[in-house]
């Protein structure tokens, strides 16, 4: 899904009708635990899946969420966000979290212990949806 939060720039199939002459660009973007999205070690995701390269400053607003110990690397989070914030790509937020590993979802599986910080990241990405006005406000 990172390299999708990039890739609306240009469309991969041919216009089929009216729906698309519209932008692809999302309004907004949620990356939960994001994988290769960057070429920086440890992560060094090659060129052409790092979607950290192809950030502008057309970014639309991005909401990230990672776990230190995921063994996707965090850093994929931590750059990316770099990337925004150089791009000068619009106001986007980072959270990053002790622990949880990768794949907690929105920590409702079983196999998730309960009490963990990273999930209060649904709670926060809808307060990020509100603020964009995407959510209505409560």
């Amino acid at each position: 899904a990172g390299h999708l939060s990039v890739a609306w720039r240009s469309r991969s199939y041919p216009r089929v009708d009216e729906a698309d002459a519209r932008p692809c660009r999302p309004d907004f973007v949620l990356m939960i635990y994001p994988w290769e999205s960057v070429t920086e070690p440890p992560v060094s995701a090659g060129p052409d899946a790092a979607s950290a390269l192809n950030v502008t400053s057309r970014n639309p607003p991005t909401f990230l969420t990672q776990t230190e110990d995921d063994a996707a690397h965090v850093e994929n989070s931590l750059y990316f966000y770099l990337a925004l914030k150089k791009a000068g790509a619009a106001p986007s937020e980072l959270h990053v979290y002790p622990e949880g590993g990768h794949g907690y979802g929105r920590c409702t599986k079983p196999t998730v212990p309960k009490g963990l910080a990273v999930c209060s990241w649904p709670h926060r990405a809808a307060r990020f949806l509100q603020t964009l006005g995407v959510l209505p406000l409560l």
